[in-house]
């Protein structure tokens, strides 16, 4: 169930992040953002 919630997160900033994003570089920081917030969370 966590990890449902944890993917459903993760695809909707993903979504958002593409759509806010126009630059090759700013796709690759957002998507490095949301594996390092990703990563919190399961440590916890």
């Amino acid at each position: 169930m966590v990890k449902r919630i944890i993917l459903g997160l993760a695809l909707f900033f993903l979504v958002f992040s593409l759509a806010s994003c126009q630059t090759v570089q700013g796709i690759g920081s957002d998507i490095t953002w949301i594996g390092e917030a990703g990563a919190e969370i399961l440590e916890q």
